[in-house]
């Protein structure tokens, strides 16, 4: 299957800041591009054949009105490109015969606890959320996954 991956960001008129953050992620190779390496796709992104391993699409924005939301989307998205690729540094990852949304189900559950934690920790960030959308495209299958993440304390 070719792939022709696109992505932008935008601030809109309400908001000062942009909270959005997205990640693409070829596991294949393994290749990342998020909003925070720029506005360009980095041309071997571009248009590329799907890989065995499959790919991963996710859109992470911090929840307008909660405190650090550029900060939850940003860990957001962290989190699941260091699960999926094995380099988080908590240690929870993939377990090596777990399909792809599983895996992708399971680094969401990072991104939570991460958050959360981090809201534990500092205190400029209690409270901070944003929610988060990933896809897993993986041979002829599309799975989406569904989140919303806000750190109460």
């Amino acid at each position: 299957m070719q792939v022709e991956l696109h992505a932008k960001s935008d601030v809109g008129r309400v908001r000062r800041g942009n909270e959005d953050n997205f990640l693409l992620l070829d596991l294949a190779t393994p290749r990342t591009w998020n909003r925070l390496d720029g506005d360009e796709s980095p041309e071997e992104m571009r248009q590329f054949t799907l890989g065995d391993q499959g790919l991963v699409l996710v859109v992470s924005d911090g929840m307008g009105g909660a405190l650090a939301g550029d900060v939850a989307s940003k860990m957001a998205i962290e989190a699941v490109r260091d699960v999926l690729l094995g380099s988080n540094a908590d240690g929870a990852g993939c377990e090596p015969d777990a399909s792809l949304v599983d895996c992708l189900k399971e680094a969401t559950m990072q991104a939570n606890r991460n958050i959360h934690y981090k809201s534990l920790e500092d205190s400029r960030c209690s409270g901070m959320g944003a929610t988060l959308t990933g896809a897993a495209i993986k041979d002829d299958k599309l799975d989406l996954v569904r989140s919303a993440t806000v750190a109460l304390t």
